[in-house]
């Protein structure tokens, strides 16, 4: 077991629970959605392809990128689909994103969507840093929303942190205001954020859950 790990968590249970004591916390989102269908404007793939992960590339990326793969035998029992996105000629992975259906629970905050059977949430979307800068972030989410058309599913939720504004000011402004409309607003939402002493629990909970070997 990863028992430095371990008691790092425990030196951090100890500290956040005086923090836990006065605790009010709460962060802001928002919501964005995309109608499911075929894009109407053209992106230069740049040799990159999209696929579905299998349960091996999981468990590779689960050692790499923990942090979003940390549940992710929860997500595949919620059917839950990872898709990746590869070069062509090699086969390299780029980056991934996780395609909610169901229900999804928030880590950090108190906050659970419920989705209709035509719904699906894209979340834990990351391009490893050498591929960006080249626009493939959204070649990902419009390929990713039309790997659901076949599926029936009508609706595509992406839900953003007001605490990430990068994306909101920069990036998504950016792509907009080129054409690419891979989200219309919807509406903000609060939820409140977890007491931190019990999401040390929590984590510590699925660390010791999920432990795997590497």
């Amino acid at each position: 077991m990863e028992f430095s790990k371990i008691a790092s968590y425990i030196k951090k249970l100890i500290k956040d629970f005086f923090r836990s004591l006065k605790w009010k916390g709460e962060i802001e989102f928002m919501v964005r959605y995309r109608d499911v269908q075929p894009a109407s404007y053209n992106l230069n793939e740049y040799g990159f392809k999209i696929e579905r992960a299998s349960l091996n590339v999981i468990r590779n990326l689960y050692r790499i990128r923990r942090a979003d793969f940390f549940d992710y035998k929860d997500r595949l029992k919620l059917k839950h689909i990872c898709l990746v996105s590869k070069l062509k000629d090699s086969n390299k992975i780029t980056g991934y994103f996780w395609v909610g259906v169901n229900k999804y629970r928030f880590k950090d905050v108190i906050l659970k969507i419920q989705l209709r059977e035509d719904e699906a949430y894209l979340y834990n979307a990351y391009i490893f840093p050498k591929y960006r800068g080249k626009g493939i972030f959204f070649w990902v989410i419009s390929k990713v929303v039309e790997y659901l058309v076949p599926y029936n599913y009508k609706r595509a939720y992406g839900i953003v942190a007001m605490t990430n504004p990068a994306m909101i000011k920069h990036a998504i402004p950016k792509y907009e205001k080129l054409g690419y409309r891979f989200f219309k607003y919807l509406k903000p939402i609060k939820a409140k954020k977890r007491n931190p002493f019990l999401q040390d629990l929590y984590d510590l909970y699925y660390l010791i859950r999920y432990f795997e070997k590497t």
